[in-house]
Order: C-alpha cells, then sequence, then structure tokens
C-alpha cells in the first residue's frame, strides 16, 4: 500500500491509502473543522501516520486502512495531539 497526498477535484490536498493490488485510491479525508490532511507513513497492520490541519492549526492523525478485494476499501481516523502552526 502506498501513501501520500494528492489535491482533489475541488482544489484541497488530501490524504490517500493506494492499494496496488486492486488499483484502488482511499480518500483518508481530513478531520472535522480541518480542511486539508497529508499521509507520511504506513506500518504492516496498516495504520497511516499524518496530519490533517486548517486555519493555522495542526492534528496529528493515524488512520487504521483496510482494503477488502472485492469490497469497498474502509478507513477509520483518530486524532491523537494538536499543535499549531
Amino acid at each position: 500500500v502506498v501513501v501520500g497526498a494528492s489535491t482533489t477535484a475541488s482544489g484541497a490536498l488530501h490524504a490517500f491509502a493506494w492499494d496496488p493490488t486492486s488499483a484502488e485510491m482511499l480518500d483518508l479525508g481530513a478531520l472535522s473543522g480541518d480542511t486539508q490532511s497529508e499521509a507520511r507513513a504506513i506500518n504492516d497492520n496498516g495504520q497511516v501516520a499524518g496530519r490533517s490541519f486548517g486555519a493555522g492549526v495542526d492534528h496529528a492523525v493515524l488512520w487504521t486502512v483496510t482494503f477488502q478485494h472485492n469490497a469497498a476499501p474502509t478507513a477509520a481516523r483518530r486524532r491523537s495531539s494538536t499543535r499549531s502552526r
């Protein structure tokens, strides 16, 4: 699985996860109140570390991504910390 950030159709930067086996790309979105996000790393358990940001505040985020072939991919997210820019 590959993670990173991509520009959405509306021009926002959003974190994504891409599964090369199924060629599925999952928009991980941003936390409520934030407008942008980016994914920085993924571990063997499918946990994606990244950040969600907007309005001058960064939030550390840990998404859990599961790709089930022949089913829609899912992502759970939780905020783990906050820091001002």
